[in-house]
């Protein structure tokens, strides 16, 4: 599974394949980090208090991370979210986004 490291590098990539598209690379880049590490705060906080609820820490953290990835991909910033999200379905296993286990699927 991708880490924020991967997260960054991968929106790296699109906005060196998409230059022109945002206002601030390294701002999105640096953007996407701090979304990810607060969510991975945010779990620990709630596990500390809330130790039984059925949370992957590292799951949440890579969601939050991929929030935005959909930036780079059009200048036109509306529904980017849901660009994200059908460029993460297309391409995601591709990049790590996930890994399937079960070969069965």
């Amino acid at each position: 599974m991708m880490d924020k490291n991967s997260i960054q590098n991968w929106a790296r990539n699109l906005v060196e394949a998409n230059p022109d598209h945002l206002n601030d690379p390294d701002n999105y880049i640096k953007h996407i980090g701090q979304v990810y590490n607060l969510a991975e705060g945010v779990v620990r906080n709630i596990l500390a208090r809330y130790p039984n609820i059925p949370l992957i820490g590292e799951e949440v953290s890579l969601a939050s991370g991929l929030h935005d990835i959909g930036r780079p991909l059009q200048k036109d910033q509306t529904v980017h979210e849901l660009r994200g999200a059908r460029y993460s379905e297309q391409e995601g296993l591709k990049k790590g986004v996930a890994i399937i286990n079960d070969v069965s699927l």
